[in-house]
Order: structure tokens, then sequence, then C-alpha cells
């Protein structure tokens, strides 16, 4: 049906995010809004970047409106490289069944602190489940499924979070993972990535 309308033409595009604020926006709204690539997992990407450099090893802690992800995105972040971190992820990811936000998060920490080349060797390897029995990768990927199989195929997020962090500093440090590398407890906290 015809309706009369207004239209307002010449807004600066960082107004948008204030229009139409009566339906509810998720944060992938706003990503896609901003033009980023891969808008569906930016917001998740980065809450996992703020837990793991502030030591936690899941996301719950980490309370984000859209315009606090929004302002941390245009402030913190390396578009460049949080777009190559999640495209290097989504790769993984079919592979391994880890899922994009850790990975991503992960390697976007790490490459930040100049261990670019490194981090793509290890989601190269994690792809491609490389390695000898008691390799870093194969012990990674064998505690995974292990934990799969007991638990009705789940994972919980923080204990990922913290064997895929043990076996990259296991990895960067060239030293062997051990069996116990691969034991999660309760009181088992998110290795420091740096």
């Amino acid at each position: 049906m015809p309706f009369r309308t207004h239209a307002i033409f010449g807004i600066e595009p960082e107004s948008f995010i204030h229009m139409d604020v009566g339906a509810n926006r998720s944060n992938m709204d706003v990503f896609t809004i901003m033009g980023t690539p891969y808008p569906s997992v930016t917001g998740a990407v980065i809450r996992h970047i703020v837990a793991f450099k502030s030591g936690q090893a899941n996301t719950k802690s980490v309370k984000m409106t859209n315009d606090e992800l929004r302002n941390y995105y245009n402030s913190e972040i390396n578009s460049s490289m949080l777009e190559l971190a999640i495209k290097l992820a989504k790769v993984t990811k079919k592979n391994t069944l880890i899922p994009v936000p850790p990975l991503a998060a992960l390697f976007y920490i790490v490459s930040m602190n100049g261990d670019l080349e490194k981090a793509k060797s290890f989601l190269d390897d994690l792809a491609a489940g490389v390695g000898t029995v008691r390799s870093h990768v194969r012990q990674l990927l064998h505690t995974l499924t292990e934990i799969r199989v007991a638990n009705r195929n789940k994972v919980m997020p923080d204990v990922m979070s913290i064997l895929l962090g043990r076996t990259w500093v296991n990895y960067k440090a060239g030293k062997a993972t051990l069996k116990r590398d691969m034991q999660i407890d309760g009181a088992s906290t998110m290795p420091n990535l740096d």
C-alpha cells in the first residue's frame, strides 16, 4: 500500500547505529552495518580476545554492549589482522571442529605479539592434523575427541580454550605436549598467551 514517510539524506554513516534502535540489534547487525568482514563472528571473537587477555578461558564474564564492541573494534583492533585470524580459523574449524572464536582470538593475540608466522604454522598444522602421535597438534585433537566421546559430543568452551592455549604455549616453545598438559580440573586456568 502507498504510504507517506519522511526521508533524510546526507547523514554521517557513524550515526546509523543510533537509528531504528527500537528493534533489538545483534552485534552481527552492528558489524554488518559497519561493513566489517565476517560480521557473524566478529563480536564473539572480540569477546574471546578480551577474555583471553584478562586470563579468562571463556566469555561469561565479558559483558559488552553493541556500542562497546563497536568502540573496541574501532579503537583496539587491527582490522586486517582480525580478518586474517577469522579467515584462517574458519579453515581450521572445518577439520578440527574447534570453534572459530577461540581459534581466531588466539591467532590474533599471538600474531599481534609478534608470532604471526608461528601462529600460521600452528593453524596449518591443526587443520592438517599434522604430527606424530605425541605431537602438540595430535595430542590436542586426540584429547578433544576423547572428551567428545565421553560427553555426548560436547566440549565445554573453557576446557577447549585452556587446551588450545596450552597446546599453543608448548608449540611456540618447542616443548613436548605431555599427558598432564591435556588434563583439566576445577583449578585449571587459561595460560598466558604472551
